[in-house]
């Protein structure tokens, strides 16, 4: 039975922390393999990656405990560091990140605390990726959007194919929309 988006998109407090449970969007704190066993398969889907919108604020409340498991709502402690990531960015410059992971002192399980501007298991930022989308929307080609960003042609059509596959379900997301009102003058 698949959850609905508020299930799977929650927000703790002022802190501008957003958990996204599903495991579609988890980002693993290692490496990840194909396991042949449904044990260890069922294991990764556990793995909860944590969006923050201030890392070094994040980094800071993690430090105080004040950050709490998205699956108990036990407090969260540092533990570690996720493996290095090559992101590439908008106007192609390349970067290293190495994400914090946390540990819940209740149930155990890890989680990644990533940086909001990038996306779990992908090596370009949201803002690359959201500009190929806008500029699918305009019209514009595949090829033309890939050489103009300086990402391989594939990735780019894998992006926009993936954004027309899952179209449905974000505007299904977003609530059904209400006609403008209008005032009687």
């Amino acid at each position: 039975m698949a959850a609905s988006a508020s299930e799977r998109c929650l927000v703790l407090g002022d802190q501008g922390v957003r958990v996204a449970r599903t495991a579609a969007r988890c980002q693993a704190a290692t490496p990840v393999a194909p396991f042949p066993d449904t044990a260890a398969r069922r294991s990764l889907a556990r793995w909860t990656m944590i969006e923050v919108f201030d890392t070094a604020a994040a980094r800071c409340a993690l430090a105080r405990r004040k950050l709490r498991c998205p699956d108990c709502g036990q407090a969260l402690r540092p533990w570690g560091r996720a493996r290095e990531r090559t992101i590439r960015e908008l106007g192609g410059a390349v970067r290293t990140v190495r994400p914090d992971r946390a540990r819940c002192t209740g149930c155990a399980v890890t989680h990644v605390v990533l940086d909001a501007g990038l996306l779990p298991r992908h090596s370009c930022t949201a803002d690359l990726v959201g500009q190929a989308l806008v500029a699918a929307a305009q019209g514009r080609g595949h090829r033309l959007i890939a050489r103009d960003l300086a990402v391989p042609c594939g990735t780019v059509r894998g992006w926009i194919r993936r954004a027309r596959r899952s179209a449905g379900q974000l505007w299904a997301a977003g609530g059904p929309r209400q006609p403008p009102q209008h005032s009687a003058s």
